[in-house]
């Protein structure tokens, strides 16, 4: 028996991907979504609020095309390589304020695609996605990302997000009506589907506060002092106000996983 050549073995985990995701339950619709494939002066969310606009400052862009995480020839980012230093500042930012939409969730998950570049993992409080005092989700240490919901917070362990230079999925899960084992981190790859990192961890910090502003990339305070260095793609916010709805499950993560994957080719 011929074993299987190891170069197809990326692709075939991909086509197992794609496959399980078709008899999973379907993700519900963001509430938020960015996929940075066009190049106008704003970024538009394609998620159930449309009026989410976003700015880009600090010397943030949008890629040439065939740089988003699918590699399709019309496939963009958001460009962050600009940035001085992870975790520090000054650097680029999509922004806005305040976000109606996001404020009061009881449950939300966190998606999206990161890509570092120069010689940094990410680290050092790199912030991903930013909600002023009352949410963020960033770099924690080297490899790992911290959730932090209404000034209380929580970390992932293990070290599982320390790829440089290639894309990295992730999700976090949040689940506020619960004080213990209510939040989750995820990762995965290109042909990787995503898994569980670890197991729950603790926030007992209940629903989401005033949403003041809205950043990715960064964080609007101190000169932008937060900075991460590469790129985002697909960064997406799935939330609820009722109960624990917003809380994606492994099957429903691992599909948002493969459709931001060959979308946009």
């Amino acid at each position: 028996m011929n074993p299987t050549p190891p170069n197809t073995l990326p692709a075939i985990a991909a086509a197992l991907l794609i496959a399980s995701s078709v008899f999973a339950a379907q993700p519900p619709k963001p509430i938020v979504s960015y996929d940075f494939n066009a190049t106008d002066a704003t970024i538009a969310s394609t998620g159930s609020d449309s009026t989410a606009t976003l700015t880009l400052a600090g010397g943030a862009t949008i890629s040439p095309q065939g740089a988003g995480v699918s590699g399709g020839p019309v496939d963009r980012a958001l460009d962050l390589s600009s940035s001085t230093k992870m975790g520090a500042g000054p650097g680029g930012i999509a922004t806005r304020k305040p976000l109606q939409s996001l404020t009061g969730l009881t449950s939300f998950t966190l998606t999206g695609w990161f890509k570092t570049s120069g010689d940094s993992p990410l680290a050092g409080s790199a912030r991903l996605f930013d909600g002023g005092s009352t949410f963020f989700l960033g770099g924690y240490g080297t490899g790992n990302l911290v959730l932090g919901v209404n000034s209380k917070n929580t970390n992932s362990t293990g070290n599982r997000y320390t790829a440089n230079g290639s894309w990295v999925f992730f999700a976090v899960s949040y689940d506020g009506t619960k004080n213990e084992k209510n939040a989750r981190f995820y990762t995965g790859a290109p042909g990787v589907p995503a898994a569980l990192v670890g197991g729950a961890t603790d926030l007992p910090a209940g629903a989401l506060g005033k949403i003041g502003v809205f950043n990715l990339g960064n964080r609007e305070i101190n000169g932008f002092d937060r900075s991460f260095v590469g790129y985002l793609d697909d960064m997406t916010v799935y939330g609820s106000d009722q109960g624990s709805a917003g809380v994606l499950d492994l099957a429903q993560i691992q599909q948002v996983q493969a459709q931001s994957a060959r979308t946009a080719r």
